[in-house]
């Protein structure tokens, strides 16, 4: 019976070879290219590219796979459109902010130039202008206390209380 086995079984070991080679080979032409999709479309990523789409057309194990690739992409691409719309609008914040201080500032030193150039001449008329720098004075510690609310609150560290009120 053993030597029947053994005739058996080396008679066989050609047909599992073939039956196997196949089997291997229709599993690699299933796996290799959809990884080497993926694999291309991470390289994309990786250059910047956030446009990259991924099409896999069979219904397998790689469908939840390429689908959530895709979603990954879209999600990324928007949250970076978000960044530079929020980083714009920063900027255009900060540009307002400025004209704004720019604009108490040279009044101060308008009054404050015509003081020390000897244009004021009266009691009456030095109060008055020293009662305007005081004015813009105030409005500058307004706008810079409401710009340090402004950015307690963009950094999460305050929030602003609910008042009610009668319009």
């Amino acid at each position: 019976w053993r030597s029947i086995y053994c005739f058996r079984l080396l008679a066989s070991l050609p047909y599992m070879s073939i039956i196997s080679w196949i089997l291997s080979s229709f599993m690699m032409r299933r796996i290799i290219p959809p990884l080497r999709q993926l694999e291309k479309g991470a390289r994309e990523i990786q250059k910047g590219n956030l446009d990259v789409h991924l099409v896999h057309t069979h219904k397998d194990e790689y469908t939840p796979v390429f689908s959530a690739f895709n979603l990954m992409t879209r999600k990324m691409k928007e949250t970076l459109d978000n960044r530079k719309k929020e980083e714009e609008h920063r900027k255009e914040l900060i540009a307002s902010i400025s004209h704004d201080l720019r604009t108490p500032l040279t009044v101060i030193k308008a009054y404050a130039e015509s003081m020390r150039d000897g244009v004021v001449h009266t009691e009456e008329k030095r109060q008055r202008y020293l009662g305007a720098i005081c004015h813009r004075v105030d409005d500058i510690i307004r706008m810079t206390s409401q710009l340090f609310e402004i950015s307690r609150l963009d950094l999460g560290y305050t929030c602003i209380e609910k008042e009610i009120f009668s319009l």
